[in-house]
């Protein structure tokens, strides 16, 4: 185990929702402007990746009110829906809980 100052006892150990924390694939910046209709009918907002969401995710930590999580998303790889689409996580869903990237776990700020 790998002892860091400043972490919990339960996020050092990986106990909880740190262990169940869903690891991010690709991260979106979600553009509710551009919407799209997708095979079920329901629309969607455009998503535009993002090829370095550490840097996001460390800004989050440091300063919460920096980014908007409503128009902030990701796919896990493992989760498909009906049509065989990945499934796209809101991060405000994910208020208050644990996402891994890479091999770092970020607390998302309520």
């Amino acid at each position: 185990m790998n002892f860091v100052r400043g972490l919990s006892p339960t996020e050092a150990m990986g106990v909880g929702q740190v262990a169940l924390a869903p690891v991010i694939k690709d991260f979106y910046t979600l553009d509710p402007t551009s919407m799209s209709v997708g095979k079920n009918g329901k629309a969607f907002p455009r998503r535009n990746l993002v090829f370095s969401p550490d840097l996001i995710l460390e800004e989050l930590k440091t300063n919460p009110s920096a980014y908007n999580t409503r128009f902030l998303g990701f796919t896990t790889g493992t989760e498909f829906d009906e049509f065989g689409d990945e499934v796209m996580h809101r991060l405000s869903e994910y208020k208050g809980l644990y996402i891994k990237f890479g091999d770092q776990t970020y607390k998302i700020p309520k």
